[in-house]
């Protein structure tokens, strides 16, 4: 039964091209590490979302023994374009400098500054005021220590900022 609510739904969001994803080729060029079942899930969300993992809109990032799911954030600045409210964004980090929580516009962190998190401040036509979400970097660094060479251990100000803006 949920394989045909599953099928159905994909169905209504699945492209001719999009049909063409397999578990096979996922495997082999964009996730060799990633569990066949995996795989499998992976396919089906994208399939399910209308999601191209060729072009970037999603991967699937094994860690600890698992795989996740990670949505492009290109993918969502594209769908949130298409909607006739949006109005753009602005997006920055939040540092300590000088025991002071500064935020900043963009990625830039100062010497002497800590990274406390980013920012986003979304603006939509006729809203009286704009949407803000921020980030703290603690809460998602926290499960990749001890994980060197991530993008997280050598650009933090612009995957924390991603976040936010996600």
């Amino acid at each position: 039964r949920l394989w045909d609510m599953t099928s159905t739904a994909m169905e209504k969001a699945t492209t001719v091209r999009q049909r063409s994803l397999t578990v096979q080729e996922i495997g082999r060029y964009l996730a060799p590490n990633a569990s066949q079942p995996d795989l499998e899930i992976f396919v089906r969300f994208c399939q399910a979302q209308g999601l191209n993992p060729f072009a970037g809109d999603c991967y699937l990032v094994p860690f600890a023994g698992k795989s996740a799911i990670i949505i492009g954030i290109n993918t969502y600045v594209k769908r949130a374009s298409l909607n006739p409210a949006f109005a753009g964004f602005r997006a920055g980090v939040m540092v300590q400098a000088k025991g002071q929580l500064v935020e900043r516009e963009g990625t830039v962190i100062l010497d002497g500054e800590v990274l406390v998190g980013g920012w986003c401040e979304v603006h939509g036509k006729g809203w009286a005021v704009p949407f803000k979400h921020t980030a703290g970097l603690k809460e998602y660094s926290r499960s990749l220590k001890g994980q060197k060479g991530t993008p997280w251990d050598s650009i933090p100000g612009l995957m924390i900022q991603k976040v936010a803006r996600s």
